[in-house]
C-alpha cells in the first residue's frame, strides 16, 4: 500500500509538471520522460494491491486514473482541479484499504505479524 500511494504522489508530481509545460504550449523532454517512468513504477505496487486486498480494487484503479487524467487538462485551472482529484482519490483508497483490513485483520498473500 506505503509503495502504490509513494508511486502515485511520483506520478502525480510529474504529471504536475508535464501539465504546467502543456498548458504553456511548452514542451519539456525530461518531463515527458519522467512522466513515461513514473507511470510505469505505479503498475507493480497497483496489481499487489488489488490482489493483496481485492475490495480495494476499484479505489486503487480510480486513483490510478485521477493521476493518469491530468494529462487531460488544457488549462492551470483543470490542472489544479485535477490534481486536487488525484489527492482525494488516494485519499480514498487508503480509507478503503483500512476499512477492507479492519473485518478480518488479515492480508491475503501475507503473513501476519
Amino acid at each position: 500500500m506505503a509503495a502504490l500511494c509513494a508511486a502515485l504522489a511520483d506520478h502525480r508530481g510529474a504529471m504536475w509538471d508535464a501539465g504546467r509545460f502543456r498548458v504553456t504550449s511548452r514542451y519539456s523532454e525530461q518531463a515527458a520522460e519522467r512522466t513515461r517512468q513514473t507511470r510505469s513504477a505505479v503498475t507493480d505496487p497497483l496489481v499487489r494491491v488489488s490482489l493483496l486486498v481485492p475490495e480495494a480494487a476499484p479505489a486503487a484503479r480510480r486513483a490510478a486514473g485521477a493521476v493518469y487524467a491530468m494529462r487531460d487538462a488544457t488549462t492551470a485551472g483543470e490542472l489544479e482541479a485535477a490534481r486536487a482529484a488525484a489527492v482525494r482519490a488516494e485519499t480514498e483508497l487508503v480509507d478503503a484499504v483500512r476499512s477492507a483490513l479492519a473485518g478480518d485483520g488479515t492480508v491475503r498473500g501475507v503473513l501476519p505479524g
